[in-house]
């Protein structure tokens, strides 16, 4: 019993948040950039990769050259 209680109101707590939250527009909320796309813009580059891959022990690794173009653009 002291569960269902505990989840009520956590549920009940939630669903206050969530009505607060709703005063602004939360699509245009979603849309703005956030410091996770800070932390992304500072993988932009070009990255030249060496990967290498042992599938068997007893074999020589298997060698792979790539390179990797990463960019952000802007949205009009």
């Amino acid at each position: 019993m002291p569960l269902k209680s505990l989840l009520l109101s956590l549920l009940l707590v939630m669903r206050a948040g969530t009505m607060y939250a709703q005063a602004t527009d939360p699509w245009t909320e979603y849309m703005m950039p956030s410091p996770v796309h800070d932390t992304l813009a500072r993988y932009t580059g070009k990255y030249e990769l060496t990967i290498t891959v042992w599938m068997d022990t007893e074999q020589p690794p298997t060698v792979v050259k790539a390179l990797a173009v990463y960019e952000m653009k802007k949205l009009p």
